[in-house]
Parts: C-alpha cells; sequence; structure tokens
C-alpha cells in the first residue's frame, strides 16, 4: 500500500495484538482498519503507545488541504471528520471498507484528549447537553417570533372579516 499523504510505501508494524500499517521514514502517518483505532485512541491502552513515534523524514511536508485516496480500496476519497465531539483532531476515514488514516502525530493528540473511555463519554454528554440548551433557546426565540406573526395575522384576518360583515 501507498501512503494517502506523501506516496511512501506503507511498512507493516505489528504491535501487542495487531498488525498496523505505517508511514515509516516517510510522514508518519497509519492506517488502522476499523477494528484497530478503538484499541489504539486512548492513553490507557497499551497497543497505541508503540505507534505513538514513528521515524519520519523531516524533509517531507505533507498538505493537509488535499483530498486523499484510501490505501487499502485505492479509488475511494477517504471523507474527514473529527475524532471526537472535542472537535481539535481532524482524521481521514474511508467510507467503503471503514480504516482510518492518522497523519504523523494524530494519535498522540487524540490519545491525550481523554484519559480513558469513561472521560470520553463525559465530554460527549456535556457537548451533547450544551448543543441541546443551544437549541431549546434558539427555538424558543423563533417561536416567539413565530408567536407575535401569528397574533399579528389573526388581528389582520379578524379585520378582514368584520369589513365584510359588519354585524
Amino acid at each position: 500500500m501507498k501512503c494517502p499523504a506523501c506516496s511512501t510505501r506503507l511498512r507493516v508494524k505489528k504491535t501487542e495484538d495487531m498488525i498496523v500499517d505505517v508511514c515509516k521514514y516517510g510522514c508518519g502517518g497509519l492506517w488502522l482498519d476499523r477494528s484497530e483505532y478503538k484499541k489504539v485512541d486512548q492513553q490507557n491502552e497499551t497497543a497505541g503507545k508503540e505507534l505513538l513515534h514513528i521515524e519520519r523524514n523531516p524533509h517531507i511536508k505533507v498538505n493537509h488541504s488535499l483530498r486523499r485516496m484510501c490505501p487499502r480500496c485505492e479509488t475511494i476519497v477517504m471523507a474527514r471528520r473529527f475524532s471526537s465531539f472535542k472537535r481539535q483532531v481532524e482524521i481521514d476515514t474511508c467510507p467503503y471498507c471503514g480504516g482510518y488514516w492518522l497523519d504523523g502525530g494524530e494519535l498522540e493528540r487524540i490519545r491525550s484528549l481523554f484519559e480513558d473511555q469513561k472521560d470520553r463519554y463525559k465530554a460527549t454528554d456535556r457537548y451533547l447537553s450544551d448543543f441541546q440548551e443551544m437549541a431549546i433557546q434558539k427555538y424558543a426565540k423563533e417561536n416567539k417570533a413565530l408567536e407575535k406573526q401569528n397574533d399579528r395575522d389573526e388581528s389582520t384576518i379578524s379585520r378582514f372579516f368584520r369589513f365584510l360583515n359588519p354585524f
């Protein structure tokens, strides 16, 4: 497989219980299959420690604005998404095979966001609660505006019918 960021040939790296494709001596990125990402994305997971420091070529500069092709599927353009509700690390995912491409250094940043799964759930709950509160406030303002408009419409209709039938 070729690296989707710098076109270097990906190398196989064995960790505790999985085999990962890494861009060693290239940009330092790594390819994780669908099930592998959840094994390395938190600080307390030992499998991810071996993947934090992949040897890079300092002369390779990666253009993060370019869309990337999936290294496994080769013809599928990967989608970009945030790794968590904190929206601090953007990663590439293949919509076809479900694999993940992490640029050099992204795994370390992802692992630093949450101590463990419990912290991730708490952050998700906070985000959803804040979003819900914001939506309630927004719709309350819109509802008041609609009520005012409805009152005006009713008054206009009432005057119209009184005009047609003054008795």
